[in-house]
C-alpha cells in the first residue's frame, strides 16, 4: 500500500512537471496579453539569422531587379554588397554581379511572398562613387544616405523611397503604394508619380513635377514641405489630398482647389484659387481636390 502511495505520488509529480513544461513551451510560442496589449515572449532566434557577403568588383552604376529585399545605399570603407535576413528569406535566391562597372542585383521571383523579407546593403567608399541608379523593385523600401548620385530612376510596387543627405541632378520615382521622403537633400530636377502614398520634403532644395493619388485608386495622399526652397518652377497635383507647407520661401504661387477645398495662405483664407507673383523667383503651382495651407 505504501509502495502504491509512493508510486502514485511520483506519477502525480511527473505529470505536473510535464504540464508545467508544456505551458512554458506554449508561452514561448504564443503571444501573451497584458493590459490589452500583445506581448510576445522573448525567444532566441539567432540561429535563424543569415548574413551573406558577395564578392564584387568596383562599380559606378547600379541596376535593381528585385522582388522582396529592402535596398540600402550607404558610404563605408569599400565596395561591398551584403544581404541580411532569416532562413525563411531564402537569400540564396539573390544574384549579384558586376559587369562593365555596373552592379546588378536580382532575386528570383517566388510566386508568393511567404518567404519573408530581407535587406541588401550596397556600400561604396566615397559619396561620389555612384553615377547612376536604375531599377524595378516589387516589395522594397529603397534608402539612400549621404551620397551624390547624378541620375536616379526607380520604380517600386509596395515600399517607401527615402533620400537622406543626397544630392542629385535628376530623379525619377514611380511608386504604386508607398511614401517618398526627401530629407536634407538637393534634388535639382525630379519627376514623381505616387499612386497611393505621401510626399514629404524637409530641409531640402528641390525642383519637381509631382502627381499623387493617381488612377485607378484615387486614394487620399498628402504633401508636407518644411523649411525647403525651390530650385526652379515646380508643380504638384493631388487628385485627392491636402498640401501643407511651413517655412515657405518668398516665391511665386499659383494655388487651386476644387470642389470643396480651402486655401489658407499666410493666415489669410481664399476660395478655390490664389496666385502671387514675385519677380525673378520660381513658381510653385499646386492643384488639389483637398485643402492647401502655406505659412
Amino acid at each position: 500500500m505504501k509502495r502504491l502511495y509512493k508510486l502514485g505520488s511520483f506519477l502525480g509529480i511527473a505529470g505536473l512537471l510535464v504540464l508545467i513544461g508544456a505551458k512554458a513551451n506554449n508561452f514561448l510560442q504564443n503571444p501573451q496579453y497584458q493590459d490589452d496589449k500583445v506581448v510576445f515572449a522573448k525567444k532566441s532566434r539567432s540561429q535563424n539569422k543569415v548574413n551573406k557577403s558577395f564578392n564584387v568588383k568596383d562599380f559606378d552604376q547600379v541596376k535593381l531587379n528585385t522582388n522582396r529585399p529592402d535596398i540600402k545605399f550607404v558610404v563605408g570603407k569599400t565596395f561591398s554588397v551584403q544581404a541580411n535576413g532569416t532562413n525563411r528569406a531564402h537569400i540564396e535566391l539573390t544574384r549579384v554581379s558586376v559587369k562593365n562597372r555596373k552592379l546588378t542585383i536580382y532575386d528570383k521571383p517566388t510566386g508568393h511572398h511567404n518567404y519573408g523579407g530581407y535587406t541588401v546593403t550596397i556600400t561604396v567608399p566615397n559619396k561620389n562613387s555612384i553615377k547612376k541608379v536604375t531599377g524595378n523593385c516589387d516589395i522594397s523600401d529603397i534608402y539612400f544616405k549621404g551620397l551624390n548620385i547624378p541620375s536616379i530612376a526607380v520604380k517600386t510596387g509596395y515600399g517607401d523611397v527615402i533620400f537622406n543627405h543626397v544630392n542629385s541632378e535628376n530623379v525619377s520615382v514611380k511608386q504604386t503604394n508607398g511614401d517618398l521622403k526627401v530629407l536634407n537633400s538637393t534634388i535639382k530636377n525630379s519627376t514623381v508619380k505616387l499612386s497611393v502614398g505621401d510626399l514629404t520634403i524637409k530641409n531640402s532644395k528641390f525642383k519637381t513635377k509631382a502627381n499623387l493619388a493617381l488612377a485607378p485608386d484615387f486614394k487620399y495622399s498628402s504633401v508636407k514641405i518644411q523649411n525647403s526652397s525651390l530650385l526652379g518652377n515646380s508643380s504638384i497635383n493631388l487628385a485627392i489630398g491636402d498640401f501643407v507647407m511651413t517655412g515657405a520661401p518668398k516665391i511665386s504661387y499659383d494655388l487651386t482647389t476644387k470642389p470643396k477645398g480651402k486655401i489658407k495662405f499666410q493666415s489669410r483664407h481664399y476660395t478655390h484659387q490664389f496666385s502671387k507673383t514675385v519677380p525673378n523667383q520660381p513658381l510653385l503651382k499646386v492643384n488639389s481636390r483637398g485643402n492647401i495651407k502655406i505659412d
